[in-house]
């Protein structure tokens, strides 16, 4: 239920509403049936102006101060107020280079169970990505489409309803206390301390390593690194594929967007990491793979996976937010113009030798923009190299658990919002086995 006035102590408090938050909250109350727990979220009911003014950033770099405040909404719902619905599950290659500290297999029945929040397709997870051809190197590659779903929506009725769920909105959390090896709760903006056996941060890409750091907590200097975002050129260059190239590979149902991607071996005998190429939701939503003539004629978009680089990071800058906080510095470049042109010159050549479709001449790439996929500022990793483990728990801070985005060591070329919600289905699983 919504209320104004916490209890003093919770078994679980939760920081952030969106798709992250509001998946954990909603599993370890529907499907392991804790009994109380509190949700904190630092805007209202419906997004309010002067209340996402305490996200923005002092921002250096290649994206302007705006595309971070965008992607940090604070409203019941979070971030799923601004989502596109695209979702696809993470690629094999990831895994296989051991950069996830466990198996994409064990990730993929959690995948599972985020289908029906997130309404997708039955078939999105079995049939994320297929060959062309039974000897191609190039992947038909399909996003699945979300309708897509606004958590604040979709779990209304939840909040206000369930007698186990605390929701207190135009709550802003200034501190997560702990003991200096274990958490003890969090501390209000306005003072207010509330006691916790068990703290969720999900606060997103920027908010996660700036309450960690406002908090004393910065896992040995690794929080705030290694701040990832999928490079984005929209409507590169026309491209004309053959429409047996898609129908022959997927017999699927569900909305989706045309894309393809080339195969693991491909990439890594080019030493180059994961893309997708694809029409882009303004231009196929909602079509079947196949399209009057038998061709797919689009100006394509090129999205690619960046590697983690640590110069690319969010810290606490020197200026305040109306309550007195640090606002993030983010500092991020994009190392990718080249890799973009050689993705889209390289897929080209191959497109050509197996006969599937012809690009144009590739133009060099002038303006690179981001999807709003702020990714690994919280990184799993070992000990020393990472700032939680495999189950989210947050190094030298028992019981301190992140959720979101922030987590990921490496972010493929997919959309996360689907890995989101899987990851945090896992994190309910191992919360609930730790609550006695």
């Amino acid at each position: 239920m919504f209320v104004t006035e916490s209890n003093d102590h919770y078994p679980v408090i939760i920081i952030g509403s969106g798709p992250a938050g509001m998946s954990v909250a909603s599993e370890l109350i529907g499907k392991h049936g804790v009994q109380s727990i509190l949700l904190l979220e630092s805007g209202d009911l419906t997004y309010d102006a002067e209340l996402n003014e305490l996200s923005e950033v002092t921002a250096l770099g290649d994206l302007p101060a705006s595309h971070y405040a965008i992607h940090a909404i604070r409203a019941f719902g979070g971030t799923s107020l601004v989502w596109a619905g695209l979702c696809g599950v993470l690629e094999p290659m990831s895994f296989d280079n051991g950069e996830w500290p466990f198996s994409r297999e064990t990730l993929l029945p959690f995948y599972e169970r985020a289908i029906s929040i997130l309404e997708l397709p039955d078939n999105s997870v079995v049939d994320d990505v297929a060959p062309i051809n039974s000897d191609s190197l190039i992947n038909y590659r399909p996003v699945y489409l979300s309708k897509p779903v606004k958590f604040g929506e979709k779990y209304l009725q939840f909040a206000r309803e369930s007698s186990k769920l605390d929701v207190m909105l135009k709550s802003t959390v200034s501190r997560i206390d702990h003991d200096g090896s274990a958490v003890k709760g969090v501390t209000l903006a306005t003072g207010r301390s509330i006691r916790a056996d068990k703290v969720v941060l999900a606060c997103g890409g920027v908010g996660n390593p700036r309450l960690l750091l406002q908090s004393g907590l910065d896992a040995g200097g690794q929080v705030g690194l290694r701040l990832m975002e999928h490079a984005h050129v929209y409507d590169h260059n026309l491209a004309v594929i053959w429409g047996d190239a898609i129908t022959s590979s997927l017999n699927g149902s569900g909305v989706r967007v045309n894309a393809f991607s080339m195969n693991e071996r491909w990439l890594r005998e080019r030493s180059l990491r994961s893309f997708l190429m694809s029409t882009g939701p303004r231009k196929d939503e909602g079509l079947p793979p196949n399209t009057d003539g038998g061709v797919v004629r689009a100006h394509w978009t090129l999205q690619a996976e960046m590697l983690p680089l640590e110069d690319n990071r969010v810290t606490l800058g020197k200026q305040l937010d109306s309550l007195g906080q640090p606002r993030a510095e983010v500092n991020f470049h994009f190392p990718a113009a080249e890799v973009l042109e050689t993705l889209w010159r390289k897929a080209g050549v191959q497109f050509l030798r197996e006969n599937v479709g012809r690009f144009s001449l590739s133009a060099s790439v002038s303006e690179i923009a981001g999807g709003g996929h702020l990714m690994g500022t919280t990184r799993m990793g070992l000990s020393g190299d990472g700032c939680v483990d495999e189950n989210s728990e947050f190094y030298g801070c028992r019981n301190l658990f992140v959720a979101g985005s922030s987590v990921f060591p490496s972010g493929g070329a997919i959309n996360p919002t689907f890995t989101i919600v899987a990851l945090s289905l896992k994190l309910a699983d191992h919360i609930a086995g730790r609550i006695s």
